[in-house]
């Protein structure tokens, strides 16, 4: 099996995988219908796990930025300027998947998919770092853990601020039901987040 992606020609360009379309710009965003996939970073090379999942970056428009994820699968594993990374120097946000002196992300998959790794820059804000990170899909994950906090409470009004700012964002992340009829952002969305937060973390 293979991966790739064909620039095309005019409006749009094409994931292919096994010969067969995958994704086309254009596409409804995975996860959010009422967005379009607007291009695919093929510059920086496919990944294939051995269960056929494809790892890919695209870019799409939300509350006027451009945003640009990471994806294994139909799955939004990272968004930039979204998603958060607990690290020693404390909370950090993924600000972009190019390395310091403009060097494009280096993404690597394992044979099973499990572990996703990928170079990214994070930052708090005032202080950019460099990083390489490493994702394992089979953790389980707790959707009100906004913030990614591990300290406890792990659940607290953090994770409201968190989950504000990616609803103002317009972020995948907070199509909290998974809706796909316009506007996937509502206030049904809100209202899953309280149920998800009342019901804690496994």
């Amino acid at each position: 099996m293979e991966g790739l992606i064909t620039p095309g020609t005019g409006i749009s360009s094409l994931l292919t995988h096994s010969g067969a379309a995958f994704h086309r710009q254009g596409d409804p965003l995975p996860g959010l219908a009422d967005r379009a996939i607007a291009s695919f970073a093929y510059d920086r090379g496919l990944r294939l796990a051995d269960d056929g999942r494809v790892l890919w970056y695209a870019t799409w428009s939300a509350a006027g930025l451009t945003r640009t994820g990471l994806f294994l699968g139909d799955r939004l594993l990272v968004e930039a300027g979204s998603t958060i990374v607990q690290t020693s120097y404390g909370p950090l946000t993924v600000k972009s998947f190019s390395t310091t002196g403009g060097f494009l992300s280096v993404s690597a998959l394992s044979h099973s998919g499990r572990w996703v790794g990928f170079t990214a820059v994070l930052t708090d804000g005032a202080i950019d770092r460099p990083a390489a990170l490493l994702i394992d899909t089979d953790e389980p994950l707790c959707y009100a853990n906004c913030d990614g906090s591990t300290e406890a409470p792990v659940l607290n009004v953090a994770d409201f601020t968190c989950y504000l700012q990616s609803f103002t964002a317009g972020s995948w992340t907070a199509n909290c039901d998974a809706s796909t009829t316009p506007p996937v952002l509502n206030v049904a969305d809100f209202t899953c987040f309280l149920q998800r937060f009342a019901a804690g973390c496994p």
